[in-house]
């Protein structure tokens, strides 16, 4: 009886924190903080907690500055994307500009 209240406790336990690790995962809650110890041994979870900006006591968070932020950062983002796009479609086309020089060579040579 005893081994069975263990058991199940065991079980219990083992789901909640499987829960507050898959919340965090969805971003739902923000348990990274306080289990940065033992996501650090994780492998797969990995990583350190998330930081927060300090804010002092007596200043106001301003969220359309937080937002801006945001925005910028995704801006930032999607530019570095397009230049490695473009680096990609250069790259791309030097590539078909070299086959078809061969093309023209080798059917210059058949004729």
């Amino acid at each position: 009886m005893i081994g069975k209240v263990i058991l199940l406790l065991f079980l219990v336990l083992t789901l909640a924190f499987g829960g507050v690790l898959w919340f965090d995962f969805l971003n739902v809650i923000d348990a990274r903080t306080v289990l940065a110890p033992i996501y650090r041994h994780i492998p797969i979870i990995g990583g350190e907690g998330r930081t927060q900006p300090r804010v002092p006591p007596d200043e106001f968070i301003n969220l359309d500055a937080e937002r801006l932020a945001i925005r910028l950062q995704a801006l930032e983002l999607e530019s570095i994307e397009m230049e490695m796009r473009a680096r990609d479609l250069d790259f791309r086309q030097v590539q078909i500009e070299q086959m078809a020089m061969e093309l023209g060579r080798s059917s210059s040579n058949a004729r």
